[in-house]
């Protein structure tokens, strides 16, 4: 089956700081190669009562003296589903075939699977328990609880953006933190 992009960063545009409205409809321009947020609502409606695999694919790391500067990241995760706005479009679900993943994006544990049951914030609608995740982490835009261990809308270059905040992705287990270049992640009707 097909893949559908809902998601496209790079450097060009600020995801962190859009608001709840922005997010829950969508934002920008889905023409190829072109920043954009296909929106929550949208989410909730292709993730509802399906089967969905979600890829994440991440094209270099911007991190000071990278060995993986020019490299390719990508993930495949399956069941992933994302709950309705009267409860903050929570990542309700996300799998990961630990004993067989397909890519190299989720290598111990540390990925996107750490954000499952946490609901979205962004700037001006936190559900972090921890705001500063948000405000100060410039992590909005995100599934957040307690912050996260990946954060593919935050800031592309927040203050301390070299700690782990901003856009960011825990790879390898805890020992390597990424800051892609760009980002996409695509979704695809699975049959079961």
């Amino acid at each position: 089956s097909i893949l559908s992009c809902f998601s496209r960063l790079d450097d060009s545009e600020s995801y962190w700081d859009r608001k709840w409205d922005e997010y829950k409809n969508g934002f920008g321009d889905t023409d190829e190669n072109v920043n954009f947020w296909l929106g929550n609502e949208a989410l909730y409606t292709l993730t509802n009562d399906k089967h969905v695999t979600l890829r994440v694919e991440m094209y270099g790391d911007r991190t000071p003296n990278s060995k993986n500067a020019t490299d390719f990241w990508f993930g495949h995760y399956f069941e992933f589903k994302v709950g309705p706005e009267t409860q903050n479009y929570p990542l309700v679900n996300l799998e990961m075939d630990w004993a067989h993943p397909i890519g190299n994006a989720s290598t111990a544990w540390y990925d996107l699977t750490c954000s499952i049951g946490s609901p979205f914030s962004t700037v001006d609608n936190i559900h972090d328990p921890v705001k500063e995740c948000v405000t100060k982490f410039q992590m909005g835009g995100w599934w957040l609880k307690n912050c996260a261990l990946s954060t593919l809308n935050g800031a592309y270059t927040p203050k301390d953006w070299n700690n782990g905040y901003g856009m960011f992705w825990i790879w390898d287990g805890s020992d390597t933190i990424l800051h892609p270049r760009k980002t996409r992640m695509l979704l695809r009707n699975t049959v079961v």
